[in-house]
C-alpha cells in the first residue's frame, strides 16, 4: 500500500486500528524473522522454499475454488 492510498483509507476512516495494528506487527515479525531464516539457510534454498510454498498455496486455492 502506497502512503497516499494509506492517507485516503485513514482519512475516511476506513481503518481498522486493533486489526491494522496486528498486522504491522504480524508483518514485521515476519519480515525480520523471513529474512533471518533466509540468510540461515541460503540463497539457493530459499528460493526454493518460495517457490514450493508458492505453488502449494496455489493449488489449494484453485483445489478450494474449483470444489465450490
Amino acid at each position: 500500500m502506497n502512503l497516499l492510498a494509506a492517507a485516503y483509507f485513514i482519512y475516511k476512516g476506513a481503518v481498522v486500528w486493533p486489526a491494522a495494528l496486528v498486522i504491522v506487527g504480524g508483518a514485521t515479525l515476519g519480515g525480520y524473522g523471513g529474512a533471518r531464516f533466509a540468510q540461515r539457510i541460503g540463497k539457493e534454498k530459499a528460493r526454493a522454499a518460495v517457490i514450493v510454498i508458492g505453488l502449494a498455496v496455489t493449488a489449494i486455492l484453485f483445489w478450494q475454488q474449483a470444489s465450490k
